[in-house]
């Protein structure tokens, strides 16, 4: 749904809180940007242009970068420059009160191999800013950081490229970071707030570990003309506990390349919202659209909207999954997991630690494969949606939505009769096999009511031969009633006609797939 303000009811048994739902392609206010005033200018000196790495250079360096840093910020500010050349540099640590200073690399600043690196002041980055305040680091469209990050990988896990403690009012701009040993870019700390990246490359292979390109955390967050390619997540909004929330995060003009694209979570604990996501290409990612937590590292996350994104050669372009467990493949599906699914399934609704998504849409979104005969073209799914018993997903709206993938949707315990998954506009769903829209059997091998105002049941497929048997569901779903049903899972799908034809197309269907919710089942009685 476009066009304005909608409110929607969280869904938690006995509880409804009213929410605002931002309107598609709404932008967010920027970022404060950092105010540089003071008046130092002046060449970093001390350093050791050098192409050969040795554990001297790599502390002489360090120090000469954290006195120049330590220098201008008691002048009052202003902007230090690493010349033309090639750097090799231990950890940095810049502590408190060293603010209003961009740092200013044109040369290549490389981080000590694995070998020679020593930890800064125990903190195990290579540029750590504690409590920046009004600071940057820009390179002109012609610095880079190298992380050597082959070095570490793929059996060692090495520091985060840059961390930002308690940052307000930062900016990083016009700078190339490669292959981080860990994560390009983090943040610590509960009051981070109005951090912005603009065209800033981030490069490492598809094959690199844990390297993920930008983490959010914390308020006020504009990701700009950024071209990320990374190994793990590109772009990683976190809100765990000990850091920020997530709120009011912008990503918009941005290329997205290998990798596990846009990945919100899997830490979201303290809750996120306002996320918009505008004018972004994806190009063989694994994911494209993810949002991803677990039973008990989640929160709500609402209000949020994509907007004019194109994937090519993404292999689940729209992903949602309270199912997470760190390799991002646990779904309600597998019979040997049993008990833990039963545990779940059985577990109340509990705040700050429940994954709950609420409020989101999709809104003219196009993801296509470049070849249908390649082989991992079939091992692409146009999305999966699966909530949890307690925290149904719902409210979710899918406008001018076209996807081509080798496998339809599935969908578990998404959508409610009031808040439901829902498409409209001109949308497609285009597979090589099944059909557009079924749902996973769980290892409790319920049984799935299947309703359809208009349409045909064959609308419904399942996946990977866990199909459990279908039986006529109340004949109408306008009043159900919970206590004649006797599954466990909700999911809610309807949809408006749109304009392909064909076998593959619902053509004038309006698809409404049930399955219970125990905890509904109960409040009925």
């Amino acid at each position: 749904m476009c066009g304005g303000t909608i409110s929607g009811a969280i869904f938690v048994p006995g509880v409804a809180i009213l929410t605002p739902l931002l309107s598609c392609g709404r932008a967010l206010a920027d970022p404060a940007l950092p105010s540089i005033t003071g008046s130092d200018n002046f060449t970093v000196t001390g350093l050791v242009n050098d192409a050969t790495e040795t554990p001297s250079n790599d502390n002489t360096n360090a120090l000469a970068i954290e006195n120049a840093i330590a220098t201008c910020a008691a002048d009052g500010g202003g902007t230090i420059t690493v010349p033309s050349g090639t750097y090799f540099t231990n950890g940095m640590y810049i502590p408190t009160g060293e603010n209003g200073v961009d740092l200013q690399i044109l040369g290549n600043v490389v981080l000590a191999s694995k070998t020679n690196y020593t930890v800064p002041n125990g903190e195990n980055y290579f540029i750590y800013w504690k409590n920046a305040r009004n600071d940057e680091i820009s390179g002109d469209g012609v610095g880079s950081i190298y992380g050597q990050g082959e070095t570490w990988w793929p059996n060692t896990s090495g520091p985060n490229l840059v961390n930002f403690s308690n940052p307000n009012a930062v900016e990083v701009t016009n700078i190339t970071l490669t292959n981080s040993p860990h994560e390009f870019f983090s943040f610590t700390g509960s009051t981070t707030n109005n951090v912005t990246f603009n065209e800033v490359t981030i490069n490492a292979p598809g094959t690199s570990p844990n390297t993920d390109g930008i983490d959010p955390s914390g308020n006020n967050f504009l990701i700009t003309n950024c071209n990320i390619s990374t190994g793990d997540d590109d772009i990683s909004p976190k809100a765990e506990t000990g850091n920020s929330p997530v709120t009011n995060l912008a990503i918009t003009n941005d290329v997205i390349g290998t990798g596990h694209g846009l990945s919100i979570g899997s830490s979201t604990s303290l809750g996120m919202s306002n996320i918009t996501v505008n004018n972004v290409t994806f190009n063989g990612t694994v994911f494209g659209l993810r949002m991803k937590s677990q039973a008990d590292n989640g929160g709500v996350v609402q209000n949020v909207s994509f907007n004019n994104i194109t994937m090519t050669n993404v292999f689940y372009p729209v992903y949602i999954s309270s199912w997470y467990n760190g390799t991002g493949f646990s779904y309600p599906t597998n019979a040997n997991s049993a008990a833990s699914f039963n545990s779940v399934t059985n577990s109340p609704y509990t705040n700050g630690v429940t994954p709950l998504w609420e409020n989101i849409s999709y809104n003219n979104i196009t993801s296509t494969w470049t070849s249908t005969t390649a082989t991992n073209y079939k091992d692409s799914i146009a999305g999966l949606l699966y909530g949890l018993p307690s925290a149904v997903i719902q409210n979710v709206n899918f406008n001018n939505v076209n996807i081509s993938a080798y496998q339809g949707m599935s969908l578990a315990y998404a959508g409610t009769a009031s808040e439901p998954i829902s498409f409209g506009g001109n949308w497609s769903i285009n597979v090589g096999t099944g059909q557009q829209f079924g749902t996973l059997s769980n290892p409790v091998n319920a049984n799935v009511g299947l309703n359809t105002a208009a349409g045909n049941p064959g609308n419904l497929t399942y996946w990977n031969g866990m199909a459990t048997a279908l039986y006529d569901g109340p004949p109408s779903m306008g009043t159900p009633n919970f206590n004649t049903w006797e599954t466990s899972n909700v999911v809610y799908l309807t949809t408006v006609p749109e304009p392909t034809t064909g076998s593959l197309a619902v053509a004038g269907s309006a698809l409404m797939l049930m399955r219970r919710r125990r905890q509904e089942s109960a409040e009925s009685e």
